[in-house]
C-alpha cells in the first residue's frame, strides 16, 4: 500500500511539471514570443523543477531528521530559487537592461523574506500543535494524565488531537475500571478468606472440639468455598469473553421450550422465598440463533438477580416477543425497581447502586456482566426497561434463526 501511494505522488508530480511546462509554452506563445526563446525557457526550467520535486521525494521516501520549521524554509526558498532561474532566464532572452533585471532580483529578494517569514509562521504553529501533542502522550505513557489536547488548526492537526484525546479518555476510563475491578475483587475474596481463617483457626486451636461443632464448621468452610469458586468461575469466564476466546457452538433454539426448562428449574429456588414465577410467552414465536446453555445462563442471571430483590409474597415474570428480527426477553420483578441514575451501570462489575448493592447478596456480583457479555456475543444487546419505575424490568433480544 506505500509503495502505490508513493508511485501516485511521484506520477503526481511528473503530471505537474508537465501541465505547469505546457501552460507556460501556450502563455507564451500567446504573447507573440519566438518558439526558439520558449524553447530554451523550458529547456531550463523543466530539468530545474525536476530536481527539486526528485529531492522533495526522497526527503519524504527517507524521513529526514529536522524540524518543520527548516522543511518549511528549504521548500520556499527552493521555490523562490526556481522563480528567480526563470526571471534571470526570461531577462536575458528578452535582452532588457541591467536595470531591469536588477528591479526584478530585488523584487524577488523581498518576496523571499516575507515568504520566508510565512513559512515560519505556518511552521511554528504545527510544530507547537504537534509538540503539544507528543507531551501529552508523553504523559498518557507515563500515567500522569494531563489537560486535553485543543481540538484546533488546520483540519490534519485536529483531528489528530480529536484522535489523541479519545485515546486519553479510553486510556483513563481502563485504567479505572481496572482500579475499580481490584478494588471489588479484593473486597469479595477478603471476606471469606477472613471468614475461613477463622472457622480454621477455631479447630486448628482446638476452640470447637465436639464432632457436631467441627462439623457446623465445615459445612460454613464449604460455603465460603463455593463463594470463592464461583467468584474465580465468573471471573474467569468474564475474562474469556471479553478477549472473544469463549467459541460458541450456536443453533436453533425453541424459545418456549428455553423459558419454560428455565423456570421450572429456578421455581425450588423462588418457592423457598415465598414467590411466584410466571411464564408469558406470545405465540407462535421463531426460534433464535444462540447457544442454549448460554442463553439459559442469561436468563437464569437475570431470574437470580430478581428474585434477590423481590420480597416475600411478590412475582417474578419471564417473558419473550418477537420484534423486528429478533426476540426480545424480558425478566421482570416486583421489588423496588432500579434507579434512573443507576440504569446505565447495573450491567457493570460489581456495580453497587442506590441504598443497596446492585447485586444478590452473598452472590459473586458477576452475574448482570456474564448476561452482558453473553448477550453480545450472540448479536444481541441488554438493557434496563423500565428505569426508574417500581419493578425492575431487564430485557435483552436475540437474532432470529434460519428455521420456520
Amino acid at each position: 500500500m506505500g509503495r502505490r501511494l508513493q508511485a501516485r505522488a511521484v506520477a503526481g508530480s511528473v503530471a505537474a511539471v508537465a501541465a505547469a511546462a505546457a501552460v507556460t509554452g501556450l502563455l507564451l506563445e500567446a504573447l507573440d514570443h519566438p518558439r526558439h526563446e520558449i524553447g530554451v525557457l523550458l529547456g531550463v526550467l523543466v530539468p530545474i523543477a525536476t530536481v527539486w520535486l526528485a529531492a522533495t521525494h526522497l526527503v519524504t521516501l527517507r524521513a529526514v531528521a529536522g524540524s518543520l520549521r527548516r522543511h518549511y524554509a528549504a521548500g520556499v526558498i527552493a521555490a523562490v530559487a526556481l522563480v528567480l532561474v526563470s526571471a534571470f532566464t526570461g531577462t536575458e532572452l528578452m535582452v532588457v537592461s541591467q536595470r531591469d533585471a536588477e528591479m526584478v532580483a530585488i523584487l524577488l529578494a523581498f518576496s523571499l523574506i516575507v515568504a520566508l517569514r510565512v513559512a515560519s509562521l505556518l511552521s511554528d504553529h504545527a510544530a507547537h500543535q504537534i509538540t503539544r501533542l507528543g507531551t501529552r502522550l508523553g504523559a498518557l505513557a507515563a500515567e500522569r494524565g494531563g489537560p486535553p489536547v485543543p481540538e484546533a488548526g488546520p483540519r490534519e492537526l485536529a483531528e489528530l488531537a480529536a484522535a489523541a484525546n479519545r485515546l486519553a479518555r479510553d486510556l483513563e476510563a481502563s485504567d479505572r475500571a481496572r482500579r475499580e475491578l481490584v478494588a471489588a475483587v479484593s473486597h469479595d475474596l477478603r471476606t471469606p478468606i477472613a471468614a475461613l481463617g477463622l472457622l480454621v483457626d477455631a479447630v486448628a486451636d482446638g476452640v470447637v472440639t465436639s464432632p457436631a461443632d467441627i462439623a457446623e464448621y465445615q459445612g460454613r468452610m464449604r460455603v465460603h468455598l463455593a463463594h470463592l469458586r464461583d467468584l474465580v468461575d465468573d471471573l474467569f469466564e468474564l475474562a474469556r469473553l471479553d478477549a472473544g476466546d469463549l467459541a460458541f457452538e450456536q443453533t436453533d433454539v425453541d424459545v418456549t421450550e428455553l423459558l419454560e426448562e428455565t423456570a421450572e428449574a429456578f421455581r425450588p429456588a423462588a418457592d423457598n422465598r415465598g414467590l411466584t414465577v410466571v411464564e408469558d410467552v406470545s405465540a407462535p414465536l421463531p426460534p433464535v440463533r444462540a447457544n442454549p446453555e448460554r442463553l439459559q445462563r442469561v436468563l437464569y442471571n437475570l431470574l437470580e438477580n430478581a428474585v434477590a430483590h423481590t420480597p416475600p409474597g411478590g412475582t417474578v415474570t419471564i417473558a419473550a416477543a418477537g420484534v423486528d428480527g429478533s426476540v426480545r426477553f424480558d425478566v421482570t420483578d416486583s421489588g423496588p425497581g432500579i434507579a434512573a441514575a443507576d440504569a446505565g451501570r447495573v450491567f457493570d462489575r460489581f456495580y453497587r447502586g442506590g441504598a443497596e448493592a446492585s447485586r444478590p447478596a452473598g452472590g459473586a456480583g458477576l452475574g448482570l456482566a456474564i448476561a452482558r457479555a453473553i448477550v453480545e456475543a450472540h448479536g444481541g444487546r441488554i438493557w434496563v426497561a423500565n428505569p426508574g419505575e417500581p419493578g425492575a424490568r431487564l430485557a435483552f433480544t436475540v437474532p432470529v434463526g434460519s428455521g420456520p
